[in-house]
């Protein structure tokens, strides 16, 4: 049984974008559903009308289709002559007359009507959406400040932040243990979700600045976690080299008993992106990139990149020490990273030309990764989009021609490591999930304003696993927001065509 829901709120592309409001939700929601549902009835009646056209052409000697025919009595009280109707025969005993012509103007009719109110539907359902967007402005404002305002608290009292932080976690960890009659840290680290920008952003400011900081500095800036990681990236690298070791081996591989669908959506892309994650349980040997090669109808082609998060083993190029690299703010030092090195190596070997479109999509580390190579690697390759799911990208420079749907845990702690939350700006989005427990019985629908975590059970969990961030974005989508819709479409364009071929890349570092 699912014991946890997500409801999604989205903000982005220059503040069109929707805010967590139940009520202003669930009628959007409902509007949007009705929409489809008006849809497919006009083109059932629509279908319904070429039919009857076909049939009638098809029969143009049969008296019952043909209401003018000379010489026939259709009214008759009996009929005993044969008549030829298309190819059939038959004797008619008592025949009336259909109405063909009324019936077809009735098809049309009822095609045209419904396709109306599809429309109208779809209007009330957007003017809802630009409604709630009036309030996105302000919730990220208020998310910033409320971040910006813990940076300066923990600042210029220390001992004091420490303190509340305490009294948080651990009325966060008392509640948990009422709801659970256990102890689950997951309960403090939920609790805290509303200061964790602003808790790394200090942390960050006090590392990058050592030995001494400002108070006030840094409050106009969003990028001190992303300076500290600079700092700290020489350190990660030579931890890297000496645990994991410095050659990086990058080798084509056949997937035995594991198969990657087609892409033609953002929820199909996070949807192989989980799979490729679990692959260990198919079979799949650690730290595999997929790459799947796409034919347009064009003749042209274009690329998938699907990049799991952070690996376990030692050997792995997607390791722990590559995501400090990751989020440095120096360019160069993200280059380094052995997890960029093996997806650019990859990328390479497929046979990716430069002109070719090409989307990227990531969990965590993936995410870095790919942020980090539409960021720095647009002269080499087309990115045109960009889908991250728990990856702290907010002060990557990806440049404004690649799209960048990102979906993010309110209450996770890896996608606030970067201290600052997403930017506002055209064709970016950021899809935030909050989570809440079921209240539907195994029996019930899911309530359209949320929707269920597949797998999810009786007990808190991190909200960082992909199955979180899967259905933030269904809930999303589901809800019919506009951008969510407008970002589907891209990448459906982008990889509208044929999957070729699926290719494999293991990656592993030796010494």
């Amino acid at each position: 049984m699912v014991m946890w829901e997500v409801a999604a709120s989205v903000y982005g592309d220059l503040g069109q974008t929707s805010v967590n409001l139940d009520d202003i939700d669930a009628m959007a929601g409902r509007l949007n559903h009705a929409a489809n549902r008006m849809e497919t009835l006009g083109n059932i009646w629509s279908c319904a009308l070429m039919q009857i056209t076909s049939i009638r052409s098809r029969s143009a000697l049969c008296p019952v289709l043909t209401p003018d025919s000379p010489g026939i009595d259709k009214t008759a009280a009996s009929w005993n002559r044969t008549a030829a109707c298309g190819t059939l025969s038959y004797t008619a005993v008592r025949h009336t007359t259909l109405n063909v012509d009324a019936m077809l103007d009735a098809c049309s009719s009822q095609a045209v009507k419904a396709h109306e109110l599809d429309l109208d539907c779809r209007h009330l359902a957007n003017a809802l959406w630009d409604a709630r967007s009036l309030y996105s402005n302000a919730e990220h404002s208020a998310l910033m400040f409320i971040g910006q305002a813990s940076q300066a608290f923990i600042n210029s009292s220390p001992a004091a932040a420490l303190v509340g932080g305490l009294l948080v976690t651990g009325g966060s960890l008392a509640y948990g243990t009422v709801c659970e009659g256990r102890f689950n840290s997951a309960y403090a680290i939920a609790g805290s979700a509303w200061a964790h920008e602003g808790v790394f952003t200090a942390l960050g400011q006090r590392i990058a600045r050592i030995p001494a900081f400002p108070t006030v500095e840094g409050l106009v800036s969003s990028d001190e976690s992303n300076h500290a990681a600079a700092r700290l990236s020489p350190l990660a690298g030579a931890l890297s080299r000496g645990f994991q070791g410095e050659q990086l081996v990058v080798n084509r591989i056949e997937a035995e008993g594991f198969s990657s669908p087609a892409v033609h959506s953002v929820d199909t892309a996070l949807e192989h992106l989980d799979e490729l994650g679990n692959g260990l349980n198919s079979g799949l040997p650690h730290s595999t990139i997929c790459i799947q090669r796409y034919r347009l109808a064009s003749g042209e082609r274009s690329w998938l990149v699907t990049i799991p998060g952070t690996q376990q083993d030692g050997s792995s190029p997607l390791g722990w020490a590559q995501n400090v690299q990751l989020m440095s703010s120096e360019d160069s030092q993200r280059m380094e990273a052995a997890s960029a090195r093996f997806v650019l190596a990859a990328m390479s070997d497929a046979g990716i030309h430069s002109r070719e479109r090409v989307v990227l999509v990531g969990h965590s580390q993936g995410g870095l990764v790919a942020a980090a190579i539409a960021s720095q690697q647009h002269s080499l390759y087309r990115i045109e989009h960009i889908v991250t799911a728990g990856s702290p990208v907010a002060n990557h420079p990806i440049p404004a021609s690649t799209w960048v749907t990102s979906v993010e845990m309110e209450d996770e702690l890896v996608a606030a490591l970067d201290g600052s939350a997403n930017p506002e700006r055209q064709d970016w989005i950021t899809v935030r999930g909050s989570v809440r427990r079921s209240t539907s019985s195994e029996a019930e629908e899911p309530s359209d304003r949320s929707t269920p975590v597949t797998g999810s059970t009786d007990t808190r969990e991190s909200s960082h696993g992909m199955n979180y961030h899967r259905a933030a974005w269904r809930n999303a989508d589901e809800l019919g927001a506009v951008e969510t819709h407008l970002h589907n479409l891209h990448l459906g364009e982008l990889l509208d065509g044929t999957l070729e071929e699926n290719l494999y890349f293991q990656g592993e570092l030796t010494p």
